[in-house]
């Protein structure tokens, strides 16, 4: 009877030391680390990393200031004096760059101050071509006639060629200059009164 007894408390005791053993260690071993994302990340700035911010002095070295002349009956004569205001334009062209500013007219703030002349809104784009060479700047416009008529008495002329030739005559590659109507030197001038330049 007591080795029952006591073959049953063995037994208890052994099952109670099983259920109390910690747990058996995990073999998978640790998770594996996330692979590294294939998207840049952003800058600071908020720009993709690689993508350059566009440089503004280089968009600067791009463009040129060059000076295109009006009348201004406030600081000068009106037949021939004409008075320089700056614009920005294209450094590769600059001539043509001027011509396209000076056609286009004074802006509303240079008309405030008295700026005006020939040319405006209605002339704006009539610059067909400008070459340089050997000194001559050749201006080949569109046909002015119709919307400009005035500009053919002896002061309107005068105020006329004298805000082109001046928008011109600031570039060293230029002494003087030629101008045309679709193509035609003679029309120009004799629209103008004026003998065509020899040559």
């Amino acid at each position: 009877m007591k080795y029952m007894r006591r073959l049953v408390i063995a037994v208890v005791v052994g099952l109670l030391s099983v259920g109390c053993s910690p747990a058996a260690p995990d073999d998978a071993g640790p998770a594996p680390a996330p692979a590294p994302s294939d998207v840049e990340s952003p800058d600071p700035d908020g720009s993709p990393t690689g993508e350059e911010s566009p440089d503004p002095e280089a968009a600067d070295e791009q463009s040129a200031t060059v000076e295109v002349f009006f009348a201004n009956d406030g600081l000068g004569a009106p037949c021939g004096e004409v008075f320089p205001v700056e614009r920005r334009v294209s450094a590769t062209t600059p001539a043509q760059g001027a011509l396209e500013a000076l056609l286009a007219g004074p802006t509303a703030d240079e008309q405030a101050e008295g700026y005006g002349g020939w040319f405006s809104d209605a002339t704006a784009g009539a610059l067909r071509s400008v070459s340089i060479e050997d000194g001559v700047a050749r201006v080949d416009l569109a046909d002015l006639r119709g919307t400009i008529p005035n500009a053919s008495t002896s002061c309107g002329s005068a105020g006329f060629l004298a805000q082109l030739d001046e928008s011109l005559l600031q570039f060293s590659t230029v002494d003087t200059t030629v101008y045309a109507l679709e193509g035609d030197v003679e029309a120009f001038y004799e629209w103008l009164q004026l003998a065509p330049p020899e040559g």
